[in-house]
């Protein structure tokens, strides 16, 4: 019994990860991982500078396969963005809509129910979506190459929320 340790009386607290103020730039949208990856060229209003998170794409492990499924509240909303940052998304959209219009037939997008090609911005070469485990897996080599605090994806939401005093936010 010696080298057995008693159980906590309490439970451990974690505390909440959170980009400071040099690191905001990363976390300016607060949206899941899940929903990033559920951003199509139709989410982007570049006039109005907003996003509209309707949607998010995970990978179901006992299905082997990619689902759409609503945020998770179930209930869409409207994300303000940054002109600054909205003028790279549509350049990043824009790219996009290119290399979709040079690979023609070649494009393998996902499709809806009916059949419909969905328009997922994050995609593999060939315009099948990116699971989300790829997009964390590219945020963790940005984190390494720019010698970045090491934070989980989800602690830029939590960043976001601080940043923007939001402290009824959801998680």
């Amino acid at each position: 019994m010696d080298n057995i340790k008693s159980p906590r009386s309490e439970p451990k607290k974690k505390d909440l990860e959170f980009y400071d103020e040099e690191h905001k730039l990363a976390a300016m949208v607060g949206l899941r991982l899940a929903e990033v990856a559920g951003l199509c060229v139709e989410s982007f209003d570049f006039e109005n500078n907003t996003i509209y998170v309707d949607k998010t794409l995970q990978f179901g492990i006992e299905i082997r396969k990619l689902k759409i499924l609503p945020p998770k509240n179930k209930k869409p909303r409207l994300v303000n963005v940054p002109k600054s940052l909205m003028r790279e998304l549509k350049l990043f959209v824009d790219g996009y809509l290119e290399l979709k219009n040079q690979m023609g037939n070649t494009w393998n997008p996902i499709k809806d129910d009916d059949g419909t090609p969905l328009n997922f911005i994050f995609t593999n070469s060939d315009g099948y979506p990116s699971k989300p485990a790829a997009i964390d897996l590219a945020w963790r080599r940005i984190i390494e190459k720019y010698s970045l605090p090491k934070l989980i994806f989800h602690a830029l939401r939590h960043s976001y929320s601080s940043f923007n005093g939001q402290s009824e936010y959801k998680f």
